[in-house]
């Protein structure tokens, strides 16, 4: 996202209000629960922790998650944020 001599790291304002708009979607509309995957993910071993890793941003992933009907399946998401816009 941060190319070179286009964006300046203290941008952050123009970022958010960037991400906000092209992650604005009708997420229910387009994703559905998932049994299969619940159960595949499901029948990794509890003892191996899940986290989502993510090129987009926390609350999009999180919308995906609910939609999908698997967010309680993960420990966390690493965003793009978390990884300074670095993917």
């Amino acid at each position: 996202l941060i190319a070179e001599g286009y964006l300046s790291r203290d941008c952050s304002k123009s970022i958010d209000g960037f991400l906000e708009t092209v992650h604005d979607l009708p997420i229910h509309a387009l994703l559905s629960p998932d049994e299969q995957l619940r159960d595949m993910i499901s029948k990794i071993h509890p003892s191996i922790r899940k986290f989502v890793f993510t090129a987009s941003v926390r609350h999009h992933a999180e919308r995906c998650l609910d939609a999908l009907g698997i967010s309680d399946l993960f420990d966390g998401i690493i965003d793009v944020k978390d990884c300074q816009f670095e993917t």
